[in-house]
């Protein structure tokens, strides 16, 4: 771990981790000065939790690993440090888009990036990324960079593992669609998964005596919001009708062409 070693008294001393790196970067330094090779100018900590001593939710021990991160600094002059950490568990849902933890890693540092991705597609092998600027000290935040991670399989060349058939990585490519190209696939994604769900329902409710929402997220493990949702665009599609109390819904000649193409 980075993280300095702390006293009784509360004096810090750099840990083992720290010293090695900080000999490892002296090294390296004076190996590019004297073959005239470029200084370095990138350090990547990957990630914070592998390499943090203490509670990721303590301000102290955040602050303290902060302070050994600046002091690596000291032996690349002109660098930058790249900190890579996990975001919350609840970011997806919420988008509330923080790092998980202590609010000292974002008092603490210069700029925080949120990279967020998108639903991978098997049939391109492609996913999209997101990197935006939620902290820029002194500056204003750059605009949201739009990117692609695009799976590739490796040539023979770079090495096959025999145990699991070829290898493959991935390559990172600038997104280069427009912004209403990009809404229009997010856009259109939603409305495939609204009506993969309606059918759902639909089918459902052809199949089995459904007399309530309670029914369709039984049977198809969907939450309340996703069935209400559902059952409120058969009805406005006029698939559905509206059934009496404690009767099951049933399928109007639309809602049954709609399934026509399935084997009932």
């Amino acid at each position: 771990p980075l993280s300095p070693l702390v006293d009784r008294d509360r004096v810090e001393a750099p840990s083992r981790g720290e010293l090695t790196i900080t000999a490892a970067l002296d090294a390296l330094r004076a190996r590019l000065a004297a073959t005239a090779q470029p200084p370095i100018v990138l350090l990547v900590i990957d990630t914070v939790r592998a390499s943090l001593s203490g509670s990721e939710d303590s301000s102290e021990a955040v602050a303290s690993y902060l302070r050994a991160v600046r002091r690596l600094l000291t032996h690349a002059p002109g660098a930058a440090v790249v900190i890579l950490h996990h975001s919350g568990w609840m970011d997806g849902e919420a988008r509330r888009k923080r790092e998980r933890g202590s609010s000292a890693f974002r008092g603490n540092t210069d700029a925080v990036l949120y990279l967020e991705g998108g639903e991978y597609d098997r049939a391109t092998g492609t996913a999209p990324l997101t990197l935006t600027v939620l902290k820029a000290r002194d500056a204003e935040p750059a605009p949201p960079l739009h990117l692609i991670r695009r799976r590739v399989e490796l040539t023979e060349a770079a090495g096959d593992d025999l145990r699991r058939g070829p290898v493959s990585s991935c390559v990172i490519e600038g997104d280069h669609r427009t912004r209403a190209d990009r809404d229009a696939e997010v856009a259109q994604a939603a409305a495939t998964a609204q009506r993969q769900i309606d059918l759902g329902v639909l089918r459902v409710m052809r199949d089995q005596t459904i007399t309530s929402q309670q029914h369709v997220r039984t049977h198809l493990g969907i939450g309340q919001t996703a069935a209400v949702a559902a059952i409120a665009r058969l009805l406005r599609a006029g698939w559905i009708v509206q059934p009496k109390q404690r009767q099951p819904y049933i399928l109007t000649a639309a809602g049954q062409a709609a399934l026509a193409p399935e084997a009932p």
